[in-house]
């Protein structure tokens, strides 16, 4: 046995030991650990990996989290059946002990496949995915209730409702693989793939078809529609899409090194995301993170204060010092003159201790993904040399892009406090430009009404159509209330004024559509929306569409690019400053899903938000109580690269205040990026 083969089973070993006795205590998560290695059906090789990675779960569950025995349902080989496994998950959704917010988890290890994907069914690859339980028949069946697959959708739904029912604290970890087959694959005996290879002809039962709901749900996300596919829950896969799945001397590669990294790190200082990025390199397969709570604390609902991004940097050249190129640019919101602290290490770079910098350096010019910066004299010191990547955390930031706010010169108090608040959320965080008038272009007026501060929008379309005024207000000397809401404004008109420009962009073309219910219903009766190809609006840089309060909206994002994209779509809400995701790419440590594949001759690529197959909710443009009209900005982030903009996504900094009564309110690539910035005028239905 070689070197890394006994490494390996060592690894395999320590899963099944606790070496963290109770060190973060979740007594309150449930769970759902399915593994599966026996088939019923012989045509389906069986696994050697599953059950024990299964097993693996369930152990960590209860001796490392202090998860009762009774709050974790086990499903291995012969009892993990289809309608077991569903009736589980909707056993979870209806499960009393769960009470709200109480995180949950889903487990499965085993085979996964794909099937040509019916005329008319929404998908980016024509094809249909599935998790197969023991009782698949790989040559296909017409009865719905016998020796069909979990299908990908069918999963989805049942995740939607579960979130529903108990929230969207859910996480789902999935050991196998549905593609692949076109990979070439490592020849290795002591590997196996979880996958199976179903033929041209297999079909899915049409009756089976019919249960599946659409996900669909709001800027509001409406609550009926809400909680659909990746709204619902985030999910950690164990490759790429087009990758493969390993398990190798008895466990998955995945489950192994995902459950390692956490016994050796813990739970309560990682995000989902975090922890994916971090895994250590695994041999052709790239574990990918997916979902718009990605970005939340392990088993938490909760997100973490807004991260300070480290970023890697190296010299431009050995032969001149005091040169550097920092793998990060416009995409990442870096502007000129920012200023970021450079670290040799990276856990002291997280530290954001600056007495251990190797220095500063300052950004001179900027491409979509690159900087190049120049080292920073605070003094007579040396340029300092990097032999190896350095970490760079920024610490200053340009004021081109901060909000310009207006405060009348007489209001000598407010001034005060501002000037005050800009002291304190400087460096780490945007700041703001005091303006001298109106004639300053501001974004935001801030003046007093007694005792309390309130806050009036300048943008032009905003103004056009509603009240300038934002319907919250602060009091005046509650400055706890008032630095959170100033730096969440500053964050919110930084990202706002972000503006990209690529010839990319003449090959993208966005849709704006009315969704309509099909002549479907899902098991549940509630309709399954289509787009209603007559209220196709494109929508350009700039544009402003209206759209009405009792219409389900969707998006529609084709391509004709020869290259992959990734899209990053949000909503700006104007009235309360708050930023919603409409889409986001998953993160990994490495090669990352693209959201939309490179395009075919004459024949672009498509993705869908709040409909198809894309895992996103739909969207009802809802008017504020008090208002006939309201005003939102749909932004679009498209490159070449992946980029995490996760960050972006916002609360509300008015969360938790009472509106007064009496007022109203993505041979070598160059690679690309853009924007595209459209408003939607939202207007009262009529009675």
């Amino acid at each position: 046995m070689n070197h890394c083969a006994k490494d390996q089973v060592t690894d395999a070993r320590i899963l099944l030991q606790s070496t963290l006795k109770c060190a973060a205590p979740f007594p309150l998560l449930f769970a759902l650990v399915i593994g599966i290695d026996q088939y019923r059906a012989n045509e389906i090789r069986g696994l050697t990996g599953a059950v024990a990675d299964a097993n693996a779960v369930s152990n960590f569950l209860q001796e490392t989290l202090c998860v009762p025995n009774d709050r974790i349902m086990n499903l291995r080989n012969e009892n993990a059946t289809r309608f077991n496994i569903e009736a589980e998950i909707e056993r979870l959704a209806n499960n009393s002990e769960i009470h709200y917010g109480d995180p949950i988890l889903i487990f499965y290890a085993g085979h996964g496949a794909e099937a040509k994907a019916p005329s008319g069914w929404p998908s980016a690859n024509g094809k249909i995915q599935m998790l197969l339980p023991h009782d698949f028949l790989p040559n296909g069946s017409d009865d719905p209730l016998k020796g069909q697959g979990v299908l990908d959708r069918r999963l989805s739904s049942l995740l939607a409702s579960l979130a529903a029912n108990k929230s969207d604290n859910i996480v789902v970890i999935l050991d196998s693989c549905y593609s692949g087959s076109g990979t070439r694959l490592r020849e290795d005996n002591e590997s196996t793939v979880r996958r199976i290879d179903l033929s041209d002809s297999y079909s899915v039962a049409e009756e089976l078809l019919l249960d599946i709901k659409q996900g669909a749900g709001s800027s509001v996300v409406s609550k009926e529609l809400e909680r659909a596919s990746l709204f619902s829950h985030v999910l950690l896969s164990a490759s790429k899409a087009e990758q493969v799945a390993f398990e190798k001397h008895g466990h998955g590669v995945f489950t192994l090194a995902l459950l390692k990294f956490i016994r050796q790190h813990g739970v309560n200082n990682f995000t989902y995301k975090g922890v994916i990025s971090s895994l250590p390199d695994l041999p052709d397969q790239n574990p990918q993170c997916e979902g718009i709570h990605q970005s939340r604390l392990l088993f938490d609902s909760r997100r973490p204060e807004r991260p300070h991004e480290l970023y890697l940097i190296r010299a431009l050249s050995s032969d001149v010092r005091g040169q550097y190129i920092m793998e990060a640019g416009d995409a990442h919101g870096v502007t000129k003159d920012d200023e970021f602290a450079v670290f040799a290490d990276k856990d002291i770079a997280s530290s954001f201790n600056l007495d251990s910098a190797l220095g500063t350096v300052v950004a001179l010019n900027t491409t979509a993904f690159t900087t190049t910066c120049n080292f920073s004299r605070s003094g007579d010191e040396e340029p300092f040399s990097l032999a190896d990547l350095g970490y760079a955390l920024q610490t200053s930031v340009s004021k081109d892009q901060d909000v310009r706010i207006f405060i009348e010169p007489s209001n000598k108090r407010l001034h005060a406090i501002f000037k005050q608040i800009g002291n304190e959320i400087l460096p780490k965080n945007r700041g703001f430009n005091l303006v001298e008038n109106l004639g300053d272009s501001p974004d935001l007026v801030v003046a007093t009404d007694g005792d309390h501060v309130y806050f009036e929008i300048r943008n032009e379309v905003y103004r056009n159509h509603t009240l300038a005024r934002i319907p919250f207000e602060v009091k005046i000397d509650d400055l706890e209330v008032l630095h959170r809401v100033v730096r969440d404004i500053a964050a919110f008109y930084w990202n706002f004024h972000r503006s990209l420009e690529s010839p990319i962009a003449e090959k993208v073309t966005l849709k704006l559509f009315a969704l309509k219910p099909s002549r479907e219903m899902n098991d549940k009766y509630e309709e399954v929306f289509i787009p209603d190809d007559s209220s196709a609006v494109t929508l350009n840089d700039g544009d402003s569409v209206s759209v009405n309060e009792d219409v389900v909206y969707g998006y529609n994002i084709t391509s004709t690019a020869k290259v992959p994209l990734y899209i990053s779509m949000f909503y700006f809400e104007m009235s309360d400053l708050s930023i919603k995701s409409y889409y986001q790419p998953g993160t990994a440590k490495a090669s990352v899903d693209f959201s939309i594949p490179a395009a075919e001759e004459h024949l672009g690529k498509t993705l869908t938000i709040g409909y198809g197959a894309s895992g996103t909710s739909a969207h009802v443009y809802v008017v504020p109580k008090g208002r006939e009209v309201d005003v939102g900005f749909v932004k679009l982030f498209i490159s070449t690269k992946p980029v995490d903009l996760s960050g972006i996504v916002q609360l509300s900094p008015f969360l938790g205040l009472e509106r007064r009564k009496d007022k109203e309110y993505h041979p070598k690539i160059q690679h690309q990026c853009f924007t595209v910035d459209v408003a939607l005028i939202q207007k009262k239905k009529k009675n």
